[in-house]
């Protein structure tokens, strides 16, 4: 395998094809989105999302969404340990919780997080719809997934696609990889126009179908993964939840609704920094994760576009290191305006044990150039 092209945010904030200010979010801007998206799309109670947002912004957190995202999934797992039948705490427990902090340390490692959790648990108290529409982890993956999604569709006019992948994209070979850390289905819509997407993309990895336009379907298909998830997998409502749940890969033809195919959106990964225990319990995303560690063994040519690995993913960071060193030398070009920082260059060549290659600041220069 010749070359391995990683996606991240900045990569879905370059798309050629956005509305000019209003493009696709880095994540820095996610909260903010959830926010309005929710108000736009669900006509929520608005007191409801007010006490949303100062619950967020009184959170010494610097406004770090991947933070606040952490924090939610520690409570979560307190959660479904000790009432796995609730999608929230009873007042008495939750009580019992904020009275015995013992419990909340035997869950969580880090003390940063403890206090999180104490804060957030403290504020559900006094706002008790909120913790079951917002603070829930389960209701608030689901509300931040289906707002995430309608916005990216909006930045659009109706053709999900980057001028600038393309040129990316056209001189991939069969055999070649596409990583993508991000949601939406740019990547996807943009190698099916240049004919480099096919069941063949995905097969092995876990789908119970794969529904892609027949007449668009590639001769030449590159492998396509998507490491946090996709907006266009579905899942059969009888099998949600099971450890029988089949998942399919729908892309529909440009133009047309994006209905849903089988009957529920299937989650996403949010942003949280510890992932490890989210890959042992989703068969699919795990098969994603071994592949791209995989795939870094064999590539000769890493491409990161828009993605940052130095965000204190000590998980990710040790799987990426063992899955490049020892071996040969690879070469790695970077799209993203932080190669004029030798910090991050020289992170980067470490990380993926490689030679420094070809840099550009954004998509649209190395576009032009």
């Amino acid at each position: 395998m010749h070359n391995l092209i990683i996606l991240g945010a900045g990569a879905s904030y370059g798309s050629s094809w956005a509305r000019e200010g209003y493009r696709p979010p880095l994540l820095k801007d996610l909260f903010s989105v959830a926010a309005d998206a929710h108000k736009e799309y669900k006509n929520p109670d608005i007191e409801i999302v007010k006490e949303f947002e100062s619950l967020y912004q009184s959170l010494e957190i610097n406004n770090d969404f991947e933070i606040f995202c952490t924090a939610l999934y520690y409570i979560e797992k307190i959660r479904r340990a000790i009432i796995p039948q609730y999608t929230f705490f009873d007042d008495v427990t939750l009580q019992n919780i904020l009275s015995n902090h013992s419990i909340i340390n035997g869950f969580i490692p880090d003390p940063k997080y403890v206090n999180l959790a104490i804060d957030i648990l403290s504020f559900a108290t006094k706002h008790k719809r909120l913790a079951q529409e917002y603070i829930a982890y389960n209701n608030f993956q689901t509300i931040f997934m289906v707002d995430f999604r309608n916005y990216i569709y909006s930045c659009h006019r109706g053709n999900i696609q980057c001028e600038y992948l393309s040129k990316l994209f056209n001189s991939l070979e069969q055999n070649d990889i596409v990583v993508s850390f991000n949601y939406d289905e740019i990547a996807d819509y943009t190698l099916l126009n240049l004919g480099k997407l096919a069941p063949a993309s995905l097969e092995s990895l876990g789908f119970a179908g794969i529904n892609i336009p027949s007449h668009l379907i590639g001769k030449v298909p590159v492998k396509l993964l998507k490491v946090h998830g996709s907006f266009n997998w579905y899942s059969k409502l009888e099998t949600v939840g099971t450890t029988h749940e089949e998942i399919f890969y729908n892309l529909p033809v440009q133009g047309t609704e994006f209905r849903i195919f089988g009957d529920t959106l299937t989650r996403v990964i949010l942003p949280i920094k510890y992932k490890e225990d989210l890959y042992k319990n989703n068969r699919l995303l795990s098969l994603h994760q071994e592949l791209f560690y995989k795939s870094l063994q064999d590539a000769e040519i890493i491409w990161i576009v828009g993605k940052s690995f130095m965000n204190n993913d000590i998980e990710l960071e040790e799987r990426i290191k063992k899955s490049c060193v020892g071996r040969s030398k690879k070469t790695l070009n970077i799209i993203d305006p932080s190669v004029q920082d030798n910090g991050f260059v020289n992170h980067h060549l470490d990380l993926f044990n490689a030679n420094k290659g070809n840099f550009w600041t954004s998509l649209h220069e190395f576009y032009y150039n």
